[in-house]
């Protein structure tokens, strides 16, 4: 018998993920003046990855990062994915290791996560990049 019981769908994270022709970071130069570039000149760019406080730790974040490296290879032939995090976002910073990104500058050559961002007292940036 079944019950009549409707189940109630949650969102336990999403994820952002842009094109290659969609931002500045299209080109190789923007993200990689202080570090090795992957071997593809194309990539896309992670521009956000929420997870529910009440799913965390649970590997949505892991499952959501996976999903964007496939979809961003199938969908675009990025050959390698990129994203920004806080300086001291340590937990996002180890999520995306964790994922086998590597941080492409270290904390002593932070940039601004945003232009003119310490101009107005913004969150500095380490950038992170992760072949496909």
């Amino acid at each position: 018998m079944r019950s009549s019981r409707t189940r109630a769908s949650v969102i336990m994270g999403c994820l952002d993920v842009r094109s290659p022709a969609t931002g500045p970071w299209r080109s190789r130069d923007y993200l990689y003046s202080a570090g090795e570039a992957p071997g593809a000149e194309w990539g896309a760019y992670v521009s956000s990855l929420v997870v529910a406080q009440g799913s965390r730790r649970q590997g949505v974040g892991i499952a959501l990062i996976h999903a964007a490296k496939a979809a961003a290879a199938e969908h675009w032939g990025a050959a390698w994915l990129c994203t920004h995090v806080a300086a001291d976002n340590t937990a996002a910073s180890a999520l995306y290791a964790k994922c086998g990104f590597e941080a492409l500058r270290d904390n002593s050559l932070e940039q601004p996560a945003l232009s003119g961002a310490a101009e107005l007292g913004g969150p500095r940036a380490t950038y992170y990049a992760s072949t496909l």
